[in-house]
């Protein structure tokens, strides 16, 4: 059990890591960059924000990303990746805990 749930997170890890690749992809399909590389970087921004003690990590998360990620992207397409890739990996969870709990919560009263 202990085997399969590191699998798991390992797994569920590349695929949150490997999310600016896709925004990227999506951005400019034309861009060629190594997956590897973009997880790595994308590892260490979630590293340096770790250590930022405001809540939800708000403009050192931004600032991190822009200044490892500016050497991928162009400047003006920048901006939009910050946004695309924030909204994916802190609003959007947020978004969709209010709506599960919202569901629980009906589901819970009418027992």
């Amino acid at each position: 059990m202990l085997i399969k749930s590191i699998l798991l997170t390992t797994l569920q890890l590349i695929f949150y890591f490997a999310l600016p690749y896709f925004i990227m992809k999506g951005i400019s399909p034309t861009t060629n960059i190594d997956i590897v590389l973009v997880i790595c970087a994308s590892a260490f921004v979630h590293l340096v924000t770790a250590f930022i003690p405001t809540p939800g990590s708000t403009f050192g998360a931004e600032g991190t990303f822009y200044i490892i990620f500016s050497t991928f992207f162009s400047n003006e397409k920048i901006i939009f990746a910050i946004f695309l890739w924030r909204l994916c990996t802190f609003y959007l969870p947020i978004i969709l805990g209010i709506i599960c709990m919202a569901f629980n919560s009906k589901k819970l009263s009418s027992v």
